[in-house]
């Protein structure tokens, strides 16, 4: 089933997207005064264990974000763990692996990914081969395709490179996805393999990244984000909405995100301007913005890429605060 979607301001005409507005979960429940039972509450939070945790390597914060409640994690790059490490560490976990950042290059050089990056494109489809590799082992359907450091420039051939390098992403996100409905559809309950836990769809989304945490970052606005993803028309690549970086980029919050809504493949979430805990001292109302996305319909994983202000424990308390639980 596939939704279509016009937005006018924009003038952006969306079509044949994978439907990231479903039934209402019961992972994330918003308790109500007078209720015998909590009723649900179309979010459900992600913990980013690149982010949220400050102890322990990647491997062994799996088994922390449970410890804490959580059901499903997120991360920036998994790629310093060895894969069949991080795969165990994982699936012992029996926690949902929902987002993963493409492979970035050398980040002590300052690499950031190549998308937008004339002349490495080899480089690129290298870069997606190892991401594809880590994704199918942690079972993680969402591909954070990141474009890359190009000293704050944006000329043509960029813009160029940028769209024939996502619609080749794209491309291959569809041809693994095929390959998992095949897989599906041909094995019978009786395989080794289980084929109720095989990923769907591989979904890549692209992010707007602020100046105050990336100098030079060739994606810098949700305006540009949302014409590349409109330009691409592709079910398989859409676009992150990070509250924090549209804060930091260009405020307007919600005439913003109800715009780019529609072309939406992930959320994350955390305070402006220090990146923390949403309940952090700041400039947004997560009550709000909260309230805001779940009128819009957004049903998937919103992940909680923040820095706690103080212990990762009492960075989640606000979940409780705001009539949220795990």
């Amino acid at each position: 089933m596939w939704l279509r979607f016009v937005v006018s301001r924009s003038r952006i005409f969306q079509r044949d997207f994978p439907l990231v507005f479903r039934a209402k979960p019961a992972c994330l429940r918003k308790l109500s005064k007078g209720s015998e039972g909590p009723p649900t509450m179309p979010v459900k939070l992600a913990a980013n264990l690149s982010t949220m945790f400050k102890d322990g390597s990647l491997a062994d914060r799996y088994s922390t974000a449970l410890q804490m409640g959580f059901k499903a994690v997120e991360c920036q790059f998994p790629y310093d763990t060895p894969l069949e490490e991080i795969r165990s560490r994982k699936k012992s976990s029996g926690l949902e692996q929902v987002l993963i950042n493409s492979y970035p290059g050398d980040l002590s050089k300052g690499e950031l990914g190549f998308a937008a990056k004339p002349g490495c494109e080899g480089e690129f489809l290298r870069s997606l081969e190892t991401t594809l590799n880590y994704a199918k082992a942690l079972n993680c359907n969402k591909v954070h395709v990141m474009a890359g450091v190009t000293g704050g420039h944006c000329d043509k051939s960029m813009e160029e490179t940028y769209v024939k390098n996502l619609r080749k992403a794209a491309d291959m996100f569809e041809k693994h996805s095929r390959t998992f409905h095949l897989l599906r559809s041909t094995m019978s309950s009786s395989n080794a393999i289980d084929t109720a836990t095989l990923q769907e769809d591989i979904v890549g989304v692209i992010e707007p990244l602020c100046k105050q945490v990336k100098p030079g970052y060739f994606l810098d606005s949700y305006e540009k984000g949302a014409k590349y993803v409109a330009e691409i028309n592709h079910k398989n690549m859409r676009l992150l909405l990070d509250v924090f970086h549209m804060q930091m980029l260009s405020g307007n919050l919600t005439n913003t995100i109800r715009e780019i809504f529609p072309l939406v493949g992930h959320v994350q979430v955390s305070q402006a301007p220090n990146r923390q805990e949403p309940s952090a001292p700041g400039e947004i109302n997560y009550r709000y913005i909260f309230e805001l996305i779940e009128e819009l319909g957004y049903r998937d994983w919103i992940g909680l890429e923040y820095f706690p202000s103080g212990s990762t424990a009492d960075s989640i308390t606000w979940i409780k605060d705001y009539g949220y639980v795990l």
